[in-house]
């Protein structure tokens, strides 16, 4: 593995204007476009274009697409259009783009790029890459997005799409992107939008999304790379049991396995993998699994003997199997183009999956990462036989996202209708309907942790909304103050997983003792309370396409001085997070948008606030947060994992100017695609001095109904007050002062 990097400065900033990087009049072509219309399962109020070059016989035909799922479709007569929004060069090796937009705008996007939220004047490039220890001057990281989201100074949106899996470079600019992409040409398909919300819905037609996930995906999950053996894993159980600490699952990093081969157990530190599974279960404690492409060369290996059998191997130009090293040593790696392939590997999930009773897979070194060579990846002139052949330079890009496709596909055979939990390092833009992932081999440090935000919010506004950094940071020693600002806002995050290094200190929610612990306890006590709001909005992502955590321009796109805010965000459309994200800060300045009726301090204080920007206390131990007015938030009884039985909701109603609130949510158990799933609607509204409540179901309530207890924000001048209170679907509340 590759020693960690030194910070450097970022040195990838471009001109601020495309005319200073004009295309060549020599090897301009013309170019044509259609309005075209997406099959995907999120409807849109979105104009969308594809605009393709017209080049000559001796260039590479453009290809049909092999990053969509669902490409858009010609609707109409292919047309030259007079005044071309995109303009394409191609010199015979490589094909440059330009697509210029409105002065002033501000891009996002990109997924997993490291930086500022707002992507203008930067170069980006995609390039799945095992990024160690990565900083700001890391070209590229390990996942590829070529995706813009564009922001107009009037606040509509523009969505940019390179439909290419290649190494892709992408300047982007105040007024436009420049796209170039060697060896091969490509087309770009524009959507036009009132606001980000529908193009992401665009994009969401046209990638899919992500089916929710089951409920303890949404807990605290505890990794480190490693825990060596079944009894260190029982230890790190019983303590988290024993400091009350909520935690829903534990990982396995390769330490598991025999020899670090895939789909192993090493049988004397590992005898009864079954047996500790089921003990953890017995706990209310999942157990997850990490799977790497690379498989060991050896004859008494029978996924080696299988994949040589089957030749399911990627190889050279003498169709050798190509050879390389990782944790096994040398190892031969799976040519995942190949359907016959992808079903090979979908059968070992399924058997290990079935024989271990592991409850989730997490697909990791699958750029995929090699050691000991220049590229610290496959030979680019590798060859793979599959989606019409080609060399390992044209499929690097898909590489994990096609691992992805093959473990989900051993998933399902394993499991039925169980949901299913793969998280992985490497994907494309639309693998990101079969996975989660989190921020790869970040470190300890205060930058880190501010970047954290913005790589979590561009992953959601490019189609990725179940995303999270280690906890505190992979690589390194933390401070007791950087520990648990870590945990302050991985509670807020889709994904919360703690993770280290084994040559860093140890970093479980107990490592840096008795205060530490009680605030890192805190915050997964509050992330647990919003299980009900996770759940909820992961169901409107596999719905809409919209992001779980969310700029703040979403709520007020048309307000400029929220555009480059990357250090708050928002959770859904209702609440507002601020973390600290700096050493000695006790008090945090937050924007807010504008918003009918302010917005309300989430800590029960009932404080209202309608300035634009507010200034509230954050000692450590807290995270500033805020709730909408005009929003009703329901939060669940307190549990140390979600298999817990849920008896209370407490529905915290922030009423807008006038009196009025509304909220969505879903129940269900979060086991089984196939179970019961009721969608219910909350209404609120102040009339004639009396809290009238209406509730809207549809579906089919999965759990008894449970006790009910309103909280009301925004009555009381300052406080909150709040009344446990009957079942049923209309009915009114009279309140006392809490």
């Amino acid at each position: 593995m590759p020693r960690p990097t030194t910070r450097r400065p970022h040195a990838l900033l471009i001109p601020s204007s495309l005319v200073a990087s004009p295309l060549d009049p020599r090897f301009l072509f013309p170019s044509r476009s259609w309005a075209a219309e997406t099959t995907g399962p999120t409807p849109h109020a979105c104009a969308v274009e594809t605009w393709e070059p017209l080049l000559g016989e001796d260039a590479p035909a453009l290809r049909a697409s092999e990053i969509l799922t669902h490409p858009p479709q010609r609707a109409g007569e292919p047309r030259t259009a007079s005044e071309e929004r995109v303009r394409f060069e191609w010199d015979g090796s490589s094909l440059r783009a330009q697509v210029p937009w409105e002065a002033g705008s501000d891009a996002y996007a990109l997924g997993e790029q490291l930086g500022p939220l707002r992507r203008n004047g930067r170069r980006h490039e995609c390039w799945n890459t095992d990024a160690w220890c990565y900083d700001e001057s890391t070209p590229a990281l390990y996942q590829s997005h070529p995706w813009l989201l564009v922001l107009t100074p009037e606040g509509r949106a523009l969505g940019v799409l390179a439909d290419t899996p290649r190494r892709l470079i992408l300047s982007v600019c105040d007024d436009g992107v420049e796209l170039t992409c060697a060896k091969e040409p490509f087309r770009v398909h524009l959507v036009d939008g009132p606001d980000p919300g529908e193009v992401l819905r665009a994009l969401a037609a046209m990638i899919g999304t992500l089916a929710p996930p089951p409920h303890w995906a949404f807990g605290y999950h505890q990794c480190r790379w490693s825990y060596s053996s079944d009894g260190e894993v029982r230890e790190v159980a019983m303590r988290m049991r024993a400091e009350r600490v909520p935690c829903d699952a534990i990982w396995l990093d390769i330490d598991y396995m025999d020899r670090f081969r895939v789909f192993t157990w090493d049988a004397e530190r590992f005898p009864d993998p079954r047996g500790l599974i089921e003990e953890l279960r017995v706990q209310g404690l999942r157990a997850v699994a990490i799977l790497d492409p690379g498989v060991a060369v050896a004859e008494d290996y029978e996924v080696c003997t299988s994949g040589l059998a089957g030749r399911h191997f990627v190889e050279d130009r003498q169709k050798h199997p190509i050879r390389g090293r990782v944790w096994p040593g040398v190892c031969h790696f799976p040519d995942f183009t190949r359907a016959s392939t992808r079903a090979w590997w979908a059968g070992k999930v399924r058997t290990f999956l079935k024989e271990s009773g592991l409850a989730g897979l997490w697909n990791d070194m699958n750029e995929p990462a090699l050691f000991r060579t220049p590229g610290g990846t496959l030979p680019l002139t590798a060859r793979h036989r599959g989606m019409g052949g080609g060399t390992h330079e044209r499929f690097h890009n898909l590489y994990g996202q096609l691992m992805c496709e093959a473990t989900a596909a051993g998933f399902r055979a394993a499991r039925g209708a169980t949901r299913p939990f793969l998280l992985t390092r490497a994907n494309h833009l639309s693998g990101s309907r079969l996975a989660a992932t989190w921020t790869g081999d970040n470190q300890s440090s205060w930058e880190d942790l501010r970047w954290s935000v913005a790589t979590v919010l561009n992953l959601g506004l490019s189609g990725q909304p179940l995303a999270g950094p280690d906890l505190p940071g992979f690589f390194g020693d933390p401070s007791e103050e950087l520990f648990v600002r870590w945990f302050e806002l991985g509670a807020w995050l889709p994904f919360c997983r703690g993770h280290s290094e084994r040559n860093s200190v140890r970093k479980e929610p107990w490592s840096f003792g008795p205060q530490a612990l009680a605030w890192v306890r805190r915050a997964l006590e509050g992330r647990m309370r919003l299980l009900p709001t996770l759940v909820t909005l992961a169901r409107e992502a596999s719905e809409s396409g919209l992001p779980i955590c969310r700029p703040l321009f979403f709520a007020a796109p048309g307000e400029a001085r929220l555009r480059a805010v990357d250090d708050a965000f928002l959770l859904g459309s209702d609440l507002l997070v601020a973390p600290v994200l700096e050493p000695g800060v006790e008090r945090r300045s937050v924007p807010l948008p504008a918003n009918p009726g302010g917005w309300f301090e989430w800590s029960g204080s009932g404080r209202r606030f309608s300035a634009a920007t507010v200034e509230l206390p954050a000692p450590l131990g807290t995270c500033p947060a805020l709730a909408r007015a005009g929003a009703v938030v329901v939060e669940s009884g307190l549990r140390q994992h979600t298999g817990q039985a849920d008896e209370l909701r407490v529905w915290n109603v922030f009423l807008d100017e006038a009196g009025r609130a509304g909220g969505r949510l879903f129940e269900e158990r979060g086991e089984r695609n196939d179970e019961p799933c009721l969608e219910r609607r909350i209404e609120v509204s102040l009339a004639d001095d009396r809290l009238r409540f209406e509730v809207t179901d549809s579906g089919e309530l999965p759990q008894p109904e449970e006790r009910r207890r309103v909280r009301v924000h925004g009555l009381a001048e300052d406080g909150v007050l709040e009344a446990q209170v009957e079942l049923g679907r209309r009915f009114e509340v009279r309140l006392e002062p809490r």
